[in-house]
């Protein structure tokens, strides 16, 4: 499956959690304007491990456009090697901030 990315409002997070059937308990999510590349390896690692083992959750990056580039490469590798079953849903304002690799 590839990620989903959709570009709007990310502030009303419960509000999409809502609409796309996603549990607050099976989220695993991230916040790009809060977090470095050391944070964001160690999340992807574990969403990567979760994931694979469980697949029950969904992975989630809020404001997915303020991902450094770092963390943009760091999250290349888990989307192209992933399940079937794992789901990522990256939101971002603007899309054309976000690697063109990742929107391919």
């Amino acid at each position: 499956m590839l990620p989903k990315i959709f570009v709007g409002n990310t502030k009303e997070r419960n509000v999409f959690l809502k609409l796309h059937d996603l549990s607050e308990n099976y989220t695993l999510s991230v916040d790009a304007a809060e977090t470095n590349i050391a944070e964001f390896r160690e999340w992807v690692t574990f969403c990567q491990n979760v994931l694979d083992d469980v697949g029950v959750y969904s992975a989630v990056i809020w404001n997915a456009e303020k991902l450094s580039l770092e963390c943009q490469a760091v999250l290349l590798k888990p989307l192209e090697e992933k399940k079937a079953a794992t789901k990522f849903f990256l939101l971002a304002q603007k899309e054309t901030d976000l690697l063109p690799t990742i929107l391919s």
